[in-house]
């Protein structure tokens, strides 16, 4: 039997080499598999990237719109406040010159004063006869 103790040694390094090969060759697939896995999420991650991207700027974008056109609204409102206190002012001023002139004003009370003092006679003549 000692010419035979090479084949058992053999047979045993050709399992462990045929084990290691079958070992290395899972492992490729492995890797492969986990390879292609991790790409397609990177690239699924690439793409919602994009997107968020995209999303910021559409969103920067609408922002900065918006507060455009707040401001031209609060610019527009301030005018018309400032243009209806300006015709408030006019009409005032009109009325005050045009309405009520100082002759009319002295005329309307000289008439008042009249009649409040026959007024006043009346009364008087009213309680002295009574």
């Amino acid at each position: 039997m000692t010419d035979g103790w090479w084949i058992p040694l053999l047979g045993t390094a050709f399992g462990v080499v045929l084990q290691i090969w079958i070992i290395s060759r899972t492992e490729n697939r492995v890797r492969g598999g986990l390879d292609n896995t991790i790409q397609t999420h990177e690239d699924r991650l690439g793409k919602m990237e994009a997107e968020v991207s995209l999303v910021k700027t559409r969103f920067d974008l609408e922002r900065r719109a918006m507060d455009e056109r707040y401001e031209t609204l609060t610019s527009r409102i301030g005018e018309q406040g400032v243009a209806l206190r300006q015709h408030i002012h006019q009409i005032e001023v009109w009325m005050r010159d045009h309405l009520v002139s100082k002759d009319t004003f002295t005329t309307v009370i000289n008439k008042l004063d009249s009649r409040f003092d026959r007024l006043d006679a009346k009364l008087d003549k009213l309680s002295d006869s009574g």
